[in-house]
């Protein structure tokens, strides 16, 4: 009976086989724990940030209450108002700057209930576009579609006011909020608005919660932004 050699090139095959599949083993494994190690630094660092924001906080009210120690009312001329303090952190700093909340616009009185086809509210927010050095046209279209993407409701009121047709409509599709702002840089959204704008805008307007602010405040200024 003639036998047949030993199929060393088979043998061969197999072996590479076997390496090429415990190296790719090896490597998902060492990927998934860079992903673990990732997910846990930033989970970390998450905390971190947490608690070096309610530091901040506490340097902030403790910055408030060495202003009221001596005086009964609160201005733009004592010490928390003078601008940011810095604190040295291992990796870098903390900046704490205070600002005056109620000097300014609150976007959230757009969200009144009202009758009126133009309530003072939006009247108010076109002046303070317009000081801006924007055209009428353009601060009437932001702001009544600021006042459209606020209200409770789905339906354009307004002439130049846009809402769900409009966002809907874009690359990445989304509702109008129909709620009051939680935060102003909810405003860059809406029909009108550009990142200039927005930037100067900024410093003078909040989204306050009506609760809280139960008139608007109208920082003029004849300065420029």
């Amino acid at each position: 009976m003639i036998t047949s050699p030993p199929k060393r090139g088979m043998a061969l095959v197999v072996v590479l086989v076997l390496l090429a599949v415990m190296m790719l083993v090896t490597i998902t494994l060492s990927g998934r724990m860079q992903q673990q190690l990732g997910r846990t630094r930033s989970q970390q660092e998450y905390q971190q940030a947490l608690w070096y924001s309610a530091s901040a906080e506490s340097l902030a009210l403790s910055a408030l209450s060495l202003s009221l120690k001596n005086e009964k009312r609160v201005h733009l001329a004592q010490p928390w108002a003078s601008g940011p303090r810095f604190f040295p952190l291992p990796q870098g700093q903390i900046a704490v700057t205070l600002r005056d909340a109620q000097a300014c616009f609150n976007l959230n009185a757009l969200a009144q209930p009202t009758t009126a086809s133009r309530p003072l509210a939006v009247q108010q927010l076109i002046a303070l576009i317009s000081r801006l050095d924007v055209p009428a046209y353009r601060a009437e279209l932001i702001a009544e579609s600021l006042w459209e993407f606020i209200d409770e409701d789905r339906s354009v009121q307004t002439r130049l006011g846009r809402e769900d047709s409009e966002y809907l409509a874009r690359s990445v599709p989304f509702y109008a909020a129909n709620q009051p702002l939680a935060d102003i840089s909810e405003m860059r959204v809406v029909q009108g608005m550009d990142a200039g704008l927005y930037q100067k805008l900024k410093p003078l307007v909040c989204a306050l919660p009506m609760a809280a602010s139960k008139s608007t405040s109208i920082p003029w200024t004849s300065r420029k932004v």
